[in-house]
C-alpha cells in the first residue's frame, strides 16, 4: 500500500493519499495487511540506475517498510518461498476484488 511521499530534500513524509484505505480492504477480504510504503523519488532513481536501494539507504523510512513487508512474508510462509501468501488485489475504479494468491 503506498502510502506518503517522502520529500527529497528534508525526507519528511506527506500523506498525499487518504490513510487507512490498505487496510481496510484487507480488513474487508480477510488477508493480512502488509504494510505502508512511502513513494521516496531515490528508490525510483536507485532502481534507474539498478542501484540496491536497501543497501544505499537502509535507514529510510522506505527500505524499513519494505523489510518489514518481507518479513510478514517470510513469517507467514514459515519460510518456504513456494507458499502462497493470500493478497488483496483492487479492482479497477478502486473497489475491492476478490482475495488471491500471490504465485
Amino acid at each position: 500500500n503506498m502510502s506518503g511521499f517522502v520529500c527529497p530534500h528534508c525526507s519528511d513524509c506527506t500523506n498525499i493519499f487518504a490513510a487507512g484505505g490498505g487496510e481496510g480492504l484487507a480488513a474487508q477480504l480477510s488477508v493480512p495487511f502488509l504494510g505502508r510504503v512511502p513513494i521516496e523519488p531515490r528508490l525510483t532513481s536507485a532502481l534507474e540506475e539498478g542501484s540496491n536501494f536497501q543497501t544505499i539507504f537502509a535507514t529510510s523510512a522506505t527500505a524499513a517498510a519494505c523489510r518489514h513487508i518481507c518479513d510478514v512474508v517470510i513469517t507467514s510462509t514459515g519460510g518456504n518461498p513456494a507458499a502462497p501468501v493470500p493478497v488483496a488485489v483492487a479492482a479497477a475504479g478502486g473497489g475491492a476484488a476478490a482475495p488471491a494468491a500471490a504465485p
